[in-house]
């Protein structure tokens, strides 16, 4: 895949109508503009409690949809390490529900 920007202007709703969904980010080569044709794009996802099977299925699906992209890494970063939490939010933040739950989620990592 040759380098360039990822559309994320549409996904505003698409996280909005994931109820469970508190903050995503785009982080990884998709983030930094250096995909490659075996890269993934990497999504990391801050929820009010673990998502069910059905609930990131539903949320990996929609995404797949929205980037016309098949491999997409839907990181759930709960209970995740502190490292990966970390590398997920220094990317660029797609979505925030609730600035509130988002900084109690930052400052944890």
């Amino acid at each position: 895949m040759q380098k360039s920007p990822i559309p994320t202007s549409n996904l505003r709703d698409l996280f909005a109508a994931h109820p469970q969904v508190i903050a995503a980010w785009l982080f990884g080569s998709a983030h930094t503009g250096r995909m490659r044709a075996d890269s993934d794009i990497d999504i990391g996802v801050f929820f009010a409690v673990p998502p069910t099977l059905d609930e990131w299925l539903s949320l990996h699906a929609d995404l797949q949809d929205a980037f016309a992209f098949e491999d997409i890494d839907l990181v759930i970063l709960n209970g995740k390490s502190p490292i990966l939490r970390f590398e997920a939010i220094s990317g660029q933040r797609l979505y925030c529900r609730s600035r509130e739950e988002l900084a109690t989620f930052a400052s944890l990592t």
